[in-house]
Formats: C-alpha cells, sequence, structure tokens
C-alpha cells in the first residue's frame, strides 16, 4: 500500500495487540482444557474486531481523499477480516454447542 502511494512504510509499536497478546499469556497460565479453547476463539474475535474496525477507518479515509485504489484494497482487506470475525463467530456457537450444551 505504501509503495503504491510512493510514501515510506513505518513501524510502531501496536499496544492494543500486545495487551490482548498479554492477556492471552496470562489467562493460558492459569486455564487449560476446553476452558482455554474457548478463549482461544474470544482473543481471536477480538482481534478481528480490532483489525476490522482499523481497515474500515482507513478504507473511508483513503476513499474521501481520492486514494480509489488504494480504497479498492483496503476493502478488499476489510472483507477478508469481517469473513474471519464470521468464521469464528461460527466456530464459537459450534464450540459452545458441542461442549457447553453436553454439560
Amino acid at each position: 500500500m505504501f509503495e503504491h502511494l510512493g510514501e515510506p512504510a513505518e513501524t510502531r509499536e501496536e499496544q492494543v495487540i500486545d495487551a490482548l497478546i498479554d492477556e492471552h499469556g496470562q489467562f493460558a497460565a492459569e486455564n487449560d482444557g476446553e476452558v482455554l479453547d474457548r478463549y482461544n476463539i474470544v482473543a481471536g474475535q477480538k482481534t478481528e474486531h480490532y483489525e476490522t474496525a482499523a481497515y474500515g477507518n482507513v478504507t473511508s479515509l483513503a476513499g474521501k481523499l481520492g486514494y480509489d485504489e488504494a480504497a479498492d484494497l483496503l476493502e478488499e482487506s476489510l472483507r477478508e477480516e469481517e469473513q474471519a470475525l464470521d468464521d469464528l463467530s461460527e466456530i464459537g456457537e459450534t464450540f459452545d454447542r458441542e461442549h457447553v450444551a453436553s454439560s
């Protein structure tokens, strides 16, 4: 994307993702089995929600600034993240039917 725009890419620490990783590590240290399995689904959903919000905002901004090709590429990424979130939601529902309902 940056190459397409003729701008250098800059990296920075992503505090939200770092916090999600730390939270997962703490939870995993205290839990295992099905509880951890379900939490892993939740952690994935949290990440996808965050990514969806980010892509949604930059897609809109690119479009408003007239970067139509960039907006199209970002829109494609947004749709992929939304699909991943839908898939994780379905996995969570299946997990709950199989594990929680049988308890």
